[in-house]
């Protein structure tokens, strides 16, 4: 029979001991940071319109990688410590669908330096610009007495009220209000004035395109194009269905997939079809209306 000398008993038992120690080692303490709500700044001139924006998540990298997205405002655990580079991307809603969240491309990336220490909680908070090269062919915020945008088949009393109340979506800033007339209109369509009749140039190919609209309405509503091509004349169609919200909202429309098919020949404008409610009075308010792309 084969026996085992002592020195081989205690061999395996401290191979025991030592494997038993390293499934139970401490997890690394973690340093957190809070990141506070993000701050839009945009152009003093008035070149791309009210600071609105609707920033729901922060993507965050570590040193160049990526640990995730979360909502914020949020406190995120980070199992490093020590000097770091931080990067803060400005994640939205596209095109109002809640599971799509994505990193606005128009937003600049926040960088900090950052020495972290365990169990500490450091502050951040994420200040953006719109990124640079960026063409505004229409901004609406109502700031001026204007006729930007026009009623499609308008009747006796349709009209764009330009209200400012407490109401709006900040204090003391001027919005859009749709009036219907009191009984021949069931609904209203909204399409933008365009320096062409028939609507603007298409951006440059594979641009990345985007509408943007707050509005607080008490009705559903669509979003739509209308396309122009000499000798075919115009097309409209609606592309997003929008549900009412009896708070302030910003959708982020994502436009860049109705270019790809269409050839330089086209010319476009952007509708807003909004239906008089059946009962009561229809309450649609508007405001902060961009159309962004790539010059």
């Amino acid at each position: 029979m084969l026996r085992l000398r002592p020195v081989s008993y205690i061999t395996i038992l401290l191979t025991l001991l030592y494997s038993s120690c390293k499934k139970f080692e401490k997890a690394p303490i973690p340093s957190y940071i809070y990141v506070k709500p993000y701050k839009l700044t945009t152009a003093n001139n008035n070149s791309q319109g009210e600071a609105s924006a609707k920033i729901v998540d922060a993507w965050i990298d570590v040193n160049g990688i990526s640990i995730g997205s979360f909502g914020i405002p949020s406190t995120v655990p980070i199992i490093q410590t020590g000097k770091v580079k931080l990067t803060l991307k400005a994640g939205i809603i596209n095109s109002g669908q809640d599971e799509q969240r994505i990193v606005y491309p128009f937003y600049t990336i926040d960088t900090f330096s950052i020495d972290l220490q365990a169990e500490r909680v450091d502050t951040v908070e994420g200040k953006v610009n719109y990124v640079n090269g960026l063409k505004f062919p229409f901004i609406e915020d109502f700031s001026f007495a204007s006729n930007k945008f026009s009623i499609y088949g308008k009747k006796n009393q349709d009209s764009i009220l330009i209200m400012n109340d407490n109401k709006g979506w900040k204090e003391n800033n001027n919005y859009g209000k749709i009036q219907f007339s009191d009984s021949t209109t069931d609904a209203i369509e909204l399409r933008m004035n365009t320096p062409d009749v028939h609507g603007f140039d298409l951006p440059a190919a594979r641009s990345k395109v985007y509408f943007e609209i707050d509005y607080k309405s008490n009705v559903d509503f669509a979003i739509g194009m209308t396309k122009y091509l000499p000798g075919e004349g115009e097309t409209g169609y609606a592309i997003l269905q929008v549900s009412q919200k009896e708070n302030w909202n910003k959708i982020y429309l994502d436009l860049t997939n109705e270019f790809i098919k269409l050839t330089s020949d086209y010319k476009f404008k952007i509708s807003i079809g909004i239906n008089k409610k059946t009962e009561g009075l229809t309450d649609f308010n508007f405001d902060n209306l961009k159309l962004i792309y790539f010059e």
